[in-house]
């Protein structure tokens, strides 16, 4: 039987948490974000804001995600993307 994941919303700095969320992640990641003082949890810890605001994010690394750049890249033989696609096999079958 498949285990539930439960998922928690990420908000950018200073904005509440009634609107569309930047994005969502577990539980666990929320609580590793907290602890690294990215983000705060809300009164009621059922979401968390990002204490950095949206300008000064850094874009998300090629290597995070398999992306459609890193996906295109495979298709047309980069090394680089073809590493990443690699890395991304070997964490799925452990």
């Amino acid at each position: 039987m498949p285990s539930v994941v439960q998922m928690v919303a990420v908000h950018y700095c200073n904005k509440s948490g009634r609107g569309q969320a930047a994005l969502f992640v577990t539980a666990e990641a929320a609580r590793e974000m907290v602890e690294a003082g990215l983000a705060v949890w809300n009164k009621k810890a059922t979401y968390i804001n990002l204490t950095k605001t949206e300008a000064t994010l850094t874009p998300t690394q090629r290597s995070i995600r398999m992306g459609p750049p890193v996906m295109w890249g495979c298709v047309l033989g980069e090394a680089r993307d073809i590493a990443i696609r690699d890395a991304w096999q070997c964490l799925q079958a452990a």
